[in-house]
Order: C-alpha cells, then sequence, then structure tokens
C-alpha cells in the first residue's frame, strides 16, 4: 500500500507537472535564437520587396500549377488576390502573396503564445487577442479594398506593406516581454532559500557568472562591498527610485556609498536582503580611508538632506530653458536658417546640461517622477535615457578614467587616443588638428551608436547587462520620431537642398554645445588616469578629486551654461546633490583636499581648459620614449 501511495503521488505529479513542462517547451522554442532569425529574415523580405514595384514580371504554368493555385484558393480562409492570369503567374504578386502570409503567420506565432501563456491580467490578453484579430482580418480585407478603388497594384502593394510594418511596430510596443510576465514558477527564491536555512547566507557563495543573470525587474540581484542582495521586492519601495535596475546584476558599491548619507552606508544595507557573497571578490577600489567620510559628514552638515536634491531656482532655471527650446524650435522649423540652425543647437544642449543630466541622476527633484520626467527629456534630443543612465551613471561614475571600465574611451577610440593604456596608430598624430572636428559629429554617436551600448550596459565590473523589449523599442521609436520631426518634416517643408545644410550645422553645433564640457572635465593634461596596473586599492573619493577636473567656478554664468558641470569634483563626488547646490559645497571639498593633500584642478576658465584638452590630445597623438626606443633597437 505504501508503495503503490508513494507511486500514485509520483505519478499525480508528474501529470500535473506535464502541462508546466510543454509550456516551457514551448517557450523555450519561441525564444530560440534560430526563430527570432528567421522572423528577421522576413522581416527584411518584406522591406527588400518594397522597393520592387513594377509589374509585368510573368511567367507561363502548366495545368498543374494552376491546379494547385486553384486548391489554395478554396482552403485559404481570407479573402484574397488571383495571383494568375490564364496560364501565367505574376512573379510580383507571389511575392506580394507571400508577404501576407508570412506576416499573418508571424502575428499570430508571435504574438498569440504571448496571450495565452504569459502571466498577464485577462483584459489585457482579451485587448491583444481583439487586435490580432483584427489585424489578420485587415490585412487581406485591404487588399480587396484597395482594389474596388481602382488603385494600382504596386500602390496596393505599398499600402499594405507599410500597414504590415507599421502594425507589427505597435504589436512589439505593446507587447514587449520580460522575466515577470512568464507563469509563476513554483520554486522558492533565493531569498526564500536563505531565510528558511539555519544558517542564513554565510555558507552561500556566486560566480560572477551566476550574478549577473539576475539584471532584471522580477530577479534583481545587486552586489555592494562583496555581498550580494536579492532586491526584486524591495525596488518599488526604494525611496530613490528605479535607478537600482540600471545597475542589476553588477557591483553596486560606488553607488550605495556616494548616494546614500554617511551613516547609512557605513550601516550596509540590511542584512534581510542578503543572499550571499561573491566568489573571489576582488574591489578594485579602497573604502577605508579617512579622506571621503570626513569630506561627506563634513557635506552632509552643511547641506541638510532634504535640500541635496531641492532648489526652487532649478524650477526657475527648467521653465526657462524650455521656453527658450520650444521658441527655437519654432524658429529652426519655421524658418529654417543657418542662424536658426546654431540657435536651435545651442539650446538643445542646455536641456542636456541643465534638466537631463540631473534628472537621470535621480538629483533634479525629491519627488521621483520629477526625476523621471526631467530626464527624460533626453528624448527630445533623439536619446535613450534609460540607456544613458546605464552607461554614464555606472558606466563613467562608477570608475572614472579606469581604462578598462569607463565607458567613455570605448566610444572615442579608434578615432581618439585619451589613455596611454591603448594603442598608438599613425593618424593619433594629427589628432590635436582633427579631435574637434569629430566633437562636432559627436550626437551622431550619441543617437545611434546606443545600439552599441545595449551589448555592453552597465553590470559593472562584468559589463553585461539586461534591456527589455520595451525599452530598445522605445529607443528605436525615438530615434525614427527624432529624424521624421527634425530632420524628413523640415525636408518636406523647405526641400532636401537647402534642409541638409541646415540640418548638419544644427547636429555640429548641438554635438559642440554640451561635448566640450564632459571633455574639459576628465580629458586635460592635469586629470589622472587610471587602469588595471596602477589601480592597487585606491581610495575611491580620491580618484573622483585626482581624475576630474573643475573650471570657470568663480564666474557665475558657467554653472547657468554648463548644468554646474564646472564643478566636476564636487559633482563626481555628490553625484546625487542638485547642481545648484554644488558652488555651496566647493569650498569644503577644497578645503578638505587641502588638507589631505591631494591635487584639486581647477582652470580658472573655459578657454584654458580647452587648451588642457588639445594638449593632452597632442601629446597623446605624438611617438613616446618607448616607441622611439623599439624604432632604433
Amino acid at each position: 500500500m505504501d508503495i503503490g501511495s508513494k507511486d500514485s503521488k509520483k505519478s499525480c505529479i508528474r501529470s500535473h507537472a506535464t502541462p508546466r513542462s510543454v509550456i516551457k517547451s514551448l517557450m523555450d522554442i519561441h525564444n530560440h535564437e534560430y526563430l527570432r532569425n528567421i522572423f528577421r529574415v522576413l522581416l527584411s523580405f518584406h522591406i527588400i520587396v518594397l522597393f520592387f514595384t513594377r509589374e509585368g514580371n510573368q511567367i507561363e504554368t502548366s495545368e498543374f500549377w494552376q491546379g494547385v493555385l486553384i486548391w489554395c484558393y478554396k482552403i485559404w480562409p481570407f479573402p484574397t488576390t488571383h495571383i494568375s492570369t490564364g496560364t501565367q503567374i505574376d512573379l510580383v504578386r507571389v511575392a506580394t502573396k507571400i508577404i501576407e502570409i508570412t506576416v499573418i503567420l508571424f502575428y499570430t506565432f508571435d504574438v498569440l503564445p504571448k496571450i495565452f501563456v504569459w502571466k498577464k491580467p485577462v483584459w489585457w490578453k482579451f485587448l491583444n487577442a481583439l487586435l490580432i484579430t483584427s489585424i489578420v482580418i485587415m490585412i487581406p480585407m485591404s487588399i480587396v479594398g484597395f482594389q474596388n478603388l481602382g488603385m494600382p497594384y504596386s500602390q496596393i502593394k505599398l499600402k499594405v506593406m507599410s500597414l504590415c510594418l507599421s502594425l507589427l511596430l505597435f504589436i512589439e510596443i505593446v507587447t514587449g516581454r520580460d522575466a515577470s510576465d512568464l507563469p509563476e514558477e513554483s520554486t522558492l527564491t533565493e531569498l526564500e532559500k536563505v531565510r528558511r536555512n539555519p544558517n542564513g547566507y554565510r555558507d552561500n557563495y556566486y560566480t560572477w557568472e551566476e550574478i549577473i543573470e539576475h539584471d532584471r525587474r522580477s530577479d534583481c540581484w545587486v552586489v555592494i562591498h562583496g555581498k550580494v542582495y536579492e532586491l526584486t521586492d524591495f525596488v518599488p519601495r526604494h525611496p530613490g527610485g528605479e535607478i537600482i535596475y540600471d545597475g542589476a546584476g553588477g557591483d553596486c558599491t560606488p553607488m550605495w556609498e556616494s548616494y546614500h548619507p554617511l551613516k547609512l552606508a557605513k550601516s550596509r544595507p540590511p542584512e534581510k536582503y542578503c543572499i550571499g557573497y561573491v566568489r573571489d571578490y576582488n574591489d578594485f577600489y579602497s573604502w577605508d580611508g579617512e579622506f571621503y567620510d570626513t569630506l561627506k559628514e563634513r557635506v552632509e552638515a552643511a547641506i541638510p538632506h532634504k535640500l541635496r536634491r531641492y532648489d526652487p531656482r532649478m524650477y526657475i532655471k527648467t521653465a526657462c530653458v524650455l521656453v527658450l527650446w520650444v521658441l527655437g524650435a519654432y524658429y529652426y522649423f519655421a524658418y529654417n536658417t543657418y542662424m536658426s540652425a546654431i540657435v536651435f543647437g545651442l539650446i538643445s544642449g542646455q536641456i542636456g546640461v541643465n534638466i537631463m543630466h540631473d534628472g537621470n541622476h535621480m538629483a533634479y527633484s525629491n519627488i521621483k517622477w520629477f526625476n523621471t520626467i526631467s530626464g527624460a527629456s533626453l528624448e527630445l534630443l533623439g536619446t535613450s535615457c534609460v540607456i544613458y543612465k546605464r552607461s554614464h551613471d555606472f558606466g563613467h561614475h562608477g570608475c572614472v578614467n579606469h581604462l578598462e571600465l569607463d565607458r567613455a574611451f570605448d566610444t572615442t577610440f579608434p578615432l581618439l587616443r585619451f589613455h596611454k593604456g591603448l594603442p598608438r596608430l599613425s593618424y593619433h598624430k594629427w589628432q590635436w588638428i582633427y579631435g574637434p572636428i569629430v566633437y562636432s559629429f559627436v550626437n551622431f554617436g550619441d543617437m545611434f551608436g546606443q545600439y552599441d551600448e545595449i551589448s555592453w550596459l552597465s553590470n559593472y565590473p562584468v559589463r553585461r547587462g539586461f534591456i527589455s523589449i520595451k525599452a530598445l523599442t522605445s529607443r528605436t521609436c525615438v530615434a525614427i520620431a527624432w529624424i521624421f520631426l527634425y530632420f524628413l518634416l523640415p525636408v518636406y517643408i523647405h526641400g532636401y537642398t537647402h534642409m541638409y545644410s541646415v540640418w548638419l550645422l544644427f547636429m555640429m553645433v548641438f554635438g559642440h554645445s554640451y561635448i566640450w564640457f564632459f571633455a574639459v572635465n576628465h580629458w586635460t593634461t592635469e586629470a589622472g588616469m587610471t587602469d588595471f596596473m596602477n589601480i592597487s586599492q585606491t581610495n575611491w573619493g580620491i580618484l573622483q578629486v585626482e581624475n576630474s577636473c573643475n573650471f570657470g567656478t568663480g564666474l557665475w554664468y558657467w554653472c547657468i551654461l554648463s548644468g554646474g558641470l564646472n564643478f566636476q569634483i564636487e559633482h563626481h563626488l555628490f553625484p546625487g546633490y542638485i547642481h545648484t547646490r554644488l558652488p555651496e559645497i566647493q569650498h569644503i571639498v577644497k578645503d578638505t583636499c587641502k588638507e589631505f593633500g591631494l591635487k584639486y584642478t581647477h582652470f580658472p576658465d573655459f578657454w584654458t581648459a580647452i587648451k588642457s584638452n588639445i594638449q593632452l590630445l597632442y601629446d597623446l597623438g605624438q611617438e613616446e620614449p618607448e616607441e622611439e626606443h623599439l624604432k632604433k633597437e
């Protein structure tokens, strides 16, 4: 009896698990890279066919193929068009028919499983089922409808293909999937296992390969001082917002130390979220020195916690910048002169440095959604705030001027060489001349180069992170909308010949309006550079001081025009402070650096800082002594 009962229990378990395993297998197939590549090939085919609009490519067919076509007409459940006339088949119509069928199959196979398998509300599933049904019917009906209007067949095809591709993009936006949409597993999370374990997390060790797999909203792990924390349920309650997601699956120690008050930072995150340790953890930086702790204590005494992200002057400044941007946009679109391109380019840069930058550092306001909106202003400039936060907040601030970790070096090399650790190419000897020209096109890189950053992302120090389909689709839609509004629409209004040169001037001025502020902050002869060979557990706070530069802090207008980036040392030490507060803490930072014997680099004005940047380009472009020695040998 006991054996029988055990067997019956096992059979019940197997029968209960079978549907789940089948669903999981279907989802594995659905997400398989080969299948996704087939969809990409089909999409490419759809787009290529758009260029072939000529009719008349007909071939003779036998009675057998005529019978096959008649049979297909009978079994195809939707209204369709004839692709043959007598014994002749029109090849263009055959291609169009293939597209019609594959688009319908794509929607049916790609989207319907999402409706029936994903963990979504009933109303969501019903809405998408209704949407897919209407699409499946709409495509062939559109063909028939256009034909009834007497429209030429080539135009019918273009209309239908445009409709299909537009609906495809819309569907991907609406049904973007992440891990939270999958049916729930019955297994315990790591945090639940730790809480049920009498020894807690003390026996748990994870490799980086394991940690980086938990890098999304539904499964968020972070590393702080060598400990692994599972924060999936905590992030929605995080006072600082969702910035934690940008470092999920990576080392967030610099963010923890620089964004939190000294007392909280020293107490470490709550133990109830800890699930173990990083195996063979190696922190590149030291957090044991007195400099950064002393500095934080003094700054926090001078600026109350509630004021670090609050300043009424910021709202006034934002309103002024936005009004100027609207006026500049009107000037650019309505008149489209070279002067309008210059004015609009300069004002667009002000949105980036004065509004977007603080918002994406969660420093614009104490109200979380204010930070989200101000950070999203980057979308007005054609760039994604999601990817920017990951590459800038984590990929730059966490490891400033660190060759192997700072994202800035990847985005400039091989065009420009900013670090001795990078190989020197023959043309680099001229980079001090062509460098400013490269700066002119930085906005092109920010707009379209972000697709490269998706594969790099923020999971410092591993550099592999998750980005949802929604975020990627959103980034693509923003780029398309930006090109349409800033380029194609003015071309339609003012003509291509004139508009292209105006638009190019706008892009160049726009690039210069912000790149110089970043260039003179870290890429100068006075700024320090770091790599794995000389890091040797240097204090993180000291590196922020030595690898950054200030300029024109005694000239009030530079703080307005640069969005506080002229106080770069203070900003890197306290990235969570609104930039209008940075002048108030400069004397504290400067005096503390002097007390600890640290080099505090400050250029008297912007032009001196630019000269230092050009000098660095010149120095790093010339042959170094060891290169000359090797040539002589």
